[in-house]
């Protein structure tokens, strides 16, 4: 008894600690320490994968439960929103008003709650914890998440710009961001590409929350429409580039979103509905 408490209290420590690290202080500096230099930053992606599944399979397998991994993950959240706009107004090091000075500080940390988000997803699916405290905790993710939508939208498409730059418009498949991801090896390529694609999944998980019929094609068309919108008001206004590959990137990262929802989480809600 006295040993399966302990398994507990280190799985909760486990995984508000390495995550909340991962979240706020991965990011992509000139030198320093592991987590602040950008030589690491293939370890780090996988860091930001690997750990926020591992620490919440155990701390699920020890507590049965999803309230420390829900309070957590408020708390993580909270800290990252706050840290990112307050280092922002403060200018402080590597997070000066740029584009990219946080690019990859923001996806670490997207792709890191996704994996936490998909993580519980996947052990409800595998009944490992109850449907309905799944779905308490589906609620609270998203009340959490969309400020940090919010944040992370706003600094991407109106503070990380320059104005003064000439900033181009794409309008052929293939031809801007994802030709640079596959063949141009531009550096920050990667990072903004998955972290794109991880923010519009759960941009999709969110808005479908809010829909009571045709939840994934709904879903879908609002995900894709604030994609569109996003590229036109950047190209129209010129403060930033504007890219018809952002918008399919985008598209795709909004489909694993609708896969994610209609083969796990609708089958989870089912077997809610049944057990009542």
């Amino acid at each position: 008894m006295k040993t399966t408490r302990k398994l507990k209290i280190l799985s909760q420590i486990l995984f508000f600690f390495c995550n909340f690290f991962i979240v706020v202080f991965f990011s992509d500096g000139f030198g320093g320490p592991f987590f602040f230099n950008r030589k690491y930053r293939i370890l780090k992606y996988i860091l930001c994968f690997i750990v926020p599944v591992l620490t919440t399979l155990f701390n699920i397998l020890q507590e049965k439960s999803l309230s420390s991994i829900k309070n957590s993950t408020v708390i993580i959240i909270s800290s990252f929103v706050v840290g990112l706009l307050l280092f922002n107004l403060l200018g402080i090091g590597q997070f000066l008003l740029s584009e990219t000075a946080t690019i990859n500080h923001i996806a670490y940390a997207l792709v890191c709650i996704f994996s936490i988000f998909l993580t519980v997803t996947l052990c409800a699916y595998k009944e490992l914890i109850g449907a309905g405290e799944y779905e308490d905790f589906f609620r609270t993710f998203f009340i959490a998440y969309a400020p940090m939508m919010i944040t992370v939208y706003f600094l991407f498409y109106v503070n990380y710009r320059d104005l003064a730059m000439d900033y181009s418009v794409n309008l052929i498949p293939f031809k801007g961001e994802i030709r640079d991801l596959l063949f141009n090896r531009e550096v920050f390529s990667p990072m903004r590409s998955l972290g794109n694609v991880a923010f519009y999944t759960t941009v999709f998980l969110a808005f479908s929350s809010y829909f009571k019929k045709h939840c994934a094609l709904m879903g879908f068309a609002a995900a894709f429409a604030i994609s569109v919108l996003s590229e036109i008001i950047q190209g129209v206004w010129s403060f930033g580039d504007a890219d018809i590959d952002d918008v399919i990137l985008n598209s795709f990262g909004a489909l694993i979103g609708v896969l994610i929802y209609k083969y796990l989480i609708e089958k989870i809600r089912r077997k809610n509905i049944c057990s009542e």
